[in-house]
C-alpha cells in the first residue's frame, strides 16, 4: 500500500460513516466527526502489521494529527466498543466493509488492464 492508497482507504472508509475525508481532516471536537475520526484511524492502526506505511505517524499526518492521536483514538474506540455492545455490532460491520475496501484497492492495484497488456503485447511481438 502507498499513500495515495492510504489515502483512498481513508476516503472509502469515510464515505461509510457519512462524512468526507476532509470533513475529517478539520480540527475540531464535535462528538459525531470526532468519533468518526476515531473510528477510522482505530481500523487502520489494526492494519498495521500487514501494510508497513499504516504508522500512527502517517494515520495522523492523514488527518492532520499527532500520532498521539491515533493512539488515543485506538483506545477510545476499544473501551465504547467493550461496553456498548451496539456500538460494538456497528464497527463489527464498518470493519468487515474496511476490509472490502482493502481487497477493491489491492484489486485495483494489481490487475493491469487488458489495453495495457495488448499493446505491450503487440509491441514487443509485431513483425
Amino acid at each position: 500500500m502507498n499513500e495515495k492508497q492510504m489515502r483512498e482507504l481513508a476516503s472509502c472508509l469515510c464515505e461509510f460513516l457519512g462524512y468526507t475525508l476532509e470533513q475529517l481532516e478539520l480540527k475540531g471536537k464535535k462528538g459525531d466527526i470526532a468519533f468518526a475520526r476515531q473510528k477510522v484511524m482505530a481500523f487502520m492502526h489494526s492494519k498495521r502489521q500487514m501494510y508497513d506505511i499504516l504508522t500512527e505517524t502517517n494515520i495522523g499526518n492523514l488527518f492532520n494529527r499527532d500520532h498521539s492521536t491515533v493512539n488515543h483514538a485506538k483506545k477510545v474506540v476499544n473501551n465504547i466498543c467493550e461496553f456498548d455492545k451496539e456500538v460494538l455490532a456497528a464497527y463489527e460491520k464498518f470493519d468487515v466493509y474496511g476490509n472490502r475496501c482493502i481487497i477493491d484497492i489491492e484489486l485495483s492495484r494489481s490487475i493491469t488492464p487488458i489495453e495495457e497488456v495488448s499493446a505491450e503485447f503487440n509491441c514487443k511481438y509485431s513483425l
